[in-house]
């Protein structure tokens, strides 16, 4: 059997699936969230401990058949760690909205001046690690020292599994840190930073998997020796539950915010407005969301004709027909409802690389 675990931004959720990924049970974990300060947000090493685990254990199937874990992760979420591992702060989630100043800061920042040529974004973000690294050099001087590492959240939890401390290139590239031309940590960014290589995780291909977990796995119910498989980002995730990479289809997920996701044979051009990245098997993904505008200007900024492509909608508002057939009006084409599931896409990695 094969267990996923989905770090998201709400709810950690895990799911057990059989060899033919089918779903034998699940179950999920809601998040409480620190507010210290105006417009912080902040996690607990505590409560992410405790989500993984309740997560897990409410999927309500024995965790000893396991043959692998795939994990799949939300962005730019992380901790400072000193040498023992131990965290020194909560983790600093991607919804704070304190780093505004740090990321216009980077965005004129000279070190960085291909920064679109290197990472997943065209310019630094408020909700980007970077940007939230840069925030807290400047707001909690002397939290990072040289002993000390930065660890995202997935590989954090993958730590807590294996003792190894491991992200994907997909993952790793959102971060504003790593280079997907060089594919490694990005020197001119660990600058920005004060940051060296060995304070960041190691990084793997996204859908492989590193390392195994060790005898500290027992404090979430698992076994030493199961593989450990590296999902990527949860839209990532996603789009491989719903194989969309083998019918070339345009995703559309109705959520909090509309997003538009599409899988590519080369790596996607960088422009303003649009996401892009590493996906399994060689391949690779552009994506978009609506923020302000209409889903149609949308996926125009993935220069994509829906009209062309399977169009697939996913996401709680699919659940709604009148949002499905709303959306086919908009985009003049015809929609279909999926399940573009992250926990599903995780499973599926697990099994493509014969964890």
């Amino acid at each position: 059997m094969i267990l996923a675990i989905d770090l998201g931004s709400t709810t950690f959720k895990a799911a057990v699936f059989d060899r033919d990924l089918r779903r034998l049970g699940d179950g999920e974990c809601r998040l409480s969230y620190l507010s210290p300060a105006e417009d912080a947000m902040e996690l607990t090493v505590d409560v992410v401990h405790t989500s993984v685990h309740d997560a897990v254990a409410s999927a309500s199937v024995s965790t000893d058949d396991i043959s692998a874990v795939g994990i799949t992760s939300q962005a730019h979420t992380f901790t400072v760690c000193d040498s023992t591992g131990q965290s020194k702060r909560p983790f600093i989630s991607w919804l704070d909205h304190r780093a505004g100043g740090a990321a216009e800061s980077l965005e004129h920042d000279r070190r960085l001046a291909g920064f679109r040529h290197h990472t997943s974004f065209h310019a630094p973000t408020p909700a980007m690690q970077i940007s939230l690294l840069r925030w807290l050099r400047d707001a909690e001087p002397g939290i990072i020292a040289s002993t000390d590492t930065v660890e995202q959240l997935g590989p954090y939890v993958v730590g807590a599994l294996s003792g190894q401390s491991w992200i994907d290139e997909n993952l790793a590239a959102m971060s504003g840190l790593y280079s997907m031309e060089t594919n490694n940590w990005w020197e001119p960014a660990l600058d920005a930073c004060t940051l060296r290589r060995d304070q960041l995780p190691r990084v793997c291909p996204i859908g492989t998997s590193p390392c195994k977990t060790s005898e500290v796995a027992g404090a979430f119910g698992l076994i030493p020796g199961i593989p450990v498989v590296l999902a990527g980002n949860d839209q990532t995730a996603g789009a491989y539950g719903a194989a969309i990479h083998e019918t070339g289809a345009l995703l559309i997920t109705l959520g909090t915010a509309e997003v538009a996701y599409v899988c590519c044979d080369e790596m996607p051009e960088s422009k303003p407005g649009r996401i892009r990245g590493v996906y399994p098997e060689g391949r690779f993904y552009k994506l978009t969301i609506t923020d302000f505008d209409t889903i149609a200007q949308a996926v125009g900024r993935l220069e994509v004709d829906p009209r062309s492509v399977p169009v697939l909608a996913a996401g709680g508002g699919s659940k709604s027909k009148q949002q499905v057939e709303r959306l086919a009006r908009r985009l003049n084409t015809t929609v279909t409802r999926t399940e573009a599931d992250a926990l599903l896409g995780a499973a599926r990695m697990a099994k493509t690389c014969g964890a």
